[in-house]
């Protein structure tokens, strides 16, 4: 789900386990590159990752590893659901920088608005206020 598509919708999106955020991350990967097949079992690692190393405030995970201690919700859950997107994404278009082949246009504009979600979620809107 894109912080727009959350905006529009108005719906406060929230979650109480990891395995809840499995298919968000799932679709919006799909976006990236719609012929990959993202594993569950590897974006649950992922996620469970960047939550224990408390990377988004608002998603603490109990030690079951599997529940948050409180229901996330809306940027944080947006926020870790970016994160995670961005765990994946990377090490794909690092590899291809390396080999020197050319990023897809549309896999650039995914990348570029990836990281513009996130740094507006951690950040705010200050920056892009006075830039516009």
């Amino acid at each position: 789900m894109y912080l727009a598509d959350m905006e529009e919708s108005k719906a406060i999106p929230s979650a109480s386990s990891i395995g809840e955020l499995v298919e968000p991350v799932r679709s919006k990967l799909k976006h990236f590159a719609p012929d990959m097949s993202y594993e569950p079992d590897n974006i649950k690692r992922v996620l469970q990752m960047i939550a224990m190393r408390r990377r988004v405030k608002g998603a603490e995970l109990m030690p079951d590893g599997e529940h948050f201690a409180a229901k996330a919700q809306g940027d944080a859950l947006v926020l870790l659901i970016d994160h995670t997107c961005k765990a994946f994404v990377d090490p794909a278009v690092a590899g291809k920088k390396r080999r020197k082949k050319r990023i897809p246009r549309s896999q650039e504009a995914f990348v570029f608005d990836l990281n513009n979600e996130i740094y507006r979620l951690e950040n705010g809107d200050a920056l892009f206020s006075v830039c516009s």
